[in-house]
């Protein structure tokens, strides 16, 4: 785990005619990367507020690192998302919805313990997408600076996937909470981002429900959502016991390739 910045001409250069051309599966990561931004905030919010009280310096540091990663993403995804509702404005109204609802009223209503087992839940499910998206990132669209973005973020979310999960027992959580966590993790994930390629695809229902039944079926990404909710369960699960798939390594080298491409200044890096 490292400190990268994906430049802004990246997601700049995103040809947004071409993104909502595809299949379901393309859309359903389109819907994805329109609304992850928020999400990736909300990890940092709950788990900086936990880290303050756990004296792990090793632990810490990891969560520096994952902060900046998330960040980073936020604002890549976010630089996305704003040139997208130019084209599609009525689209934007449903996202807007999606975020205050999620990160505006219920961030302010739950307690602290529940709202780190969700961020820990979000970061689970980020990489079970992860997992997944690297094995399908070359055909989900034409457009390289897309397959860019997205392939460096899958990178990072397996890279830190273990980090918020080591800060929620740290401090503790009960297990109530630690259940709840993954459980409203799974709705929302699977809720929000399929209903998002729904209103995508409104123009094309019977690509959208034929892609939504596959993705509930054998290795379709909801499945995978549910299976891994499933093991996160298990008193003796940790992340790190996830088998990362060979892509990674390839990915992760590639990704080395952005940083060629741009300076990093002390600046940019705090």
């Amino acid at each position: 785990m490292k400190k990268r910045i994906l430049p802004d001409a990246v997601p700049n250069e995103v040809s947004l005619s071409d993104v909502n051309e595809y299949d379901y599966l393309s859309v359903w990561f389109l819907s994805y990367c329109l609304l992850v931004g928020p999400s990736e905030r909300f990890i940092v919010r709950s788990a900086s507020k936990s880290m303050r009280s756990i004296s792990n310096k090793t632990l810490q540091d990891k969560l520096k690192l994952c902060f900046f990663q998330e960040v980073k993403h936020a604002e890549s995804h976010e630089l996305f998302s704003r040139r997208y509702f130019k084209i599609h404005p009525i689209l934007k109204t449903f996202f807007d919805f999606s975020s205050f609802f999620n990160y505006t009223i219920l961030d302010k209503i739950a307690p602290h313990s529940l709202k780190l087992s969700i961020a820990s839940a979000m970061e689970q499910l980020n990489s079970e997408i992860a997992y997944f998206g690297l094995n399908k990132v070359s055909s989900l669209n034409s457009d390289e600076n897309f397959k860019d973005m997205l392939s460096w973020h899958f990178v990072e979310e397996i890279e830190h996937r273990e980090v918020v999960f080591d800060l929620l027992k740290e401090v503790d959580t009960n297990r109530l909470s630690y259940i709840l966590g993954i459980l409203l993790g799974l709705f929302s994930f699977s809720f929000w981002i399929t209903l998002g390629a729904a209103l995508i695809m409104l123009a094309r229902p019977i690509t959208f429900f034929t892609g939504f039944f596959k993705s509930l079926g054998g290795n379709g990404i909801l499945i995978r959502f549910i299976k891994s909710t499933i093991r996160y369960c298990k008193k003796d699960y940790h992340p790190s016991n996830e088998i990362i798939p060979p892509l990674f390594y390839e990915y992760q080298d590639k990704v080395k390739s952005y940083e060629a491409s741009f300076r990093v200044t002390p600046e940019s890096m705090v």
